[in-house]
């Protein structure tokens, strides 16, 4: 696999998201980081949408800091798979106001 897409619809004003991965030994207390990939939906369009989201872009965080230093994504590893709305203190765009993500299927790619 190189990759997740995801087919998604969304509603609102949340048009900033992320996939994050967190490693099974870190899922419980998240002491070290997790690994995440943001995308921004099309709220314009009623249609189901895809988003891509290769496997090499996806980057380590703390605290919504990217660790550039961190190990790789070691894919054994994967414990915990989600979506979360992005917008904040390291982000060039704040969160407001209500939204949702429908998320129609997820698949490897």
């Amino acid at each position: 696999s190189r990759g997740i897409n995801a087919e998604y619809g969304g509603q609102g004003q949340l048009e900033h998201w992320k996939v994050v991965l967190v490693d099974k030994d870190q899922a419980v207390n998240r002491a070290n980081y997790d690994y995440e990939q943001k995308f921004k939906l099309d709220l314009s369009d009623r249609e189901f949408g895809i988003v891509t989201l290769p496997f090499s872009e996806f980057k380590a965080y703390k605290w919504g800091r990217e660790i550039p230093d961190a190990p790789p994504l070691d894919f054994s590893k994967i414990g915990v798979f989600g979506f979360q709305t992005i917008g904040g203190v390291y982000d060039d765009f704040k969160q407001q106001g209500s939204g949702s993500l429908e998320i129609d299927n997820v698949v490897l790619c």
